[in-house]
C-alpha cells in the first residue's frame, strides 16, 4: 500500500490495520477524488467496501478505557522500579544489605509482571486468531 501514491499521485497517506483488515487513506480533493481512489485500490485488486452506515456518533467518539489503563500500569510499574534500580546502581559495593537487595531484584521482577502480561498483552497473540 505504500506505494499506491505512484499509481495515483493525489493520495497522501495510507494507513492500514491488518487485525481489523482496514485501510484508511488520505487523499487530496484538488488532484483526486473518492471515484478515482476506489478505481485505483480495485484495480490493484483491493476492492473497497464502502458504508456510511456502519460508522455512528458514539463509535467515533468512544475512548478506549483499556488502553489508557494499560498505559498507566505501565507507567507506574516503570516508575518504581527504575527508582529501585537507581538506588542499586548509585549503592557503593557492599552497602546494601544482601537481604534488602534481594528484595529489590524480587519486587521489580513482581512490578514487571504486570507490564509483561496486562499492558503488553496486545503484543502477544500467543498463536490465537481474530478471525
Amino acid at each position: 500500500m505504500e506505494q499506491i501514491r505512484v499509481i495515483n499521485t493525489g493520495i497522501i497517506d495510507t494507513r492500514v490495520n491488518f487485525n481489523l483488515k482496514e485501510l484508511f487513506v488520505s487523499f487530496d480533493k484538488n488532484k483526486t477524488n473518492l471515484r478515482a481512489v476506489v478505481e485505483t485500490l480495485t484495480s490493484i485488486g483491493y476492492e473497497p467496501h464502502l458504508s456510511m452506515n456502519e460508522i455512528s456518533e458514539r463509535d467515533m467518539h468512544q475512548i478506549d478505557r483499556q488502553r489508557w489503563y494499560k498505559i498507566g500500569i505501565a507507567g507506574f510499574c516503570f516508575a518504581n522500579i527504575m527508582m529501585i534500580s537507581v538506588a542499586q546502581y548509585f549503592a557503593i559495593v557492599n552497602t546494601i544489605e544482601p537481604i534488602i537487595k534481594s528484595f529489590f531484584h524480587i519486587l521489580s521482577v513482581a512490578l514487571s509482571l504486570p507490564v509483561l502480561f496486562y499492558a503488553a498483552s496486545e503484543f502477544f497473540s500467543f498463536g490465537l486468531s481474530r478471525y
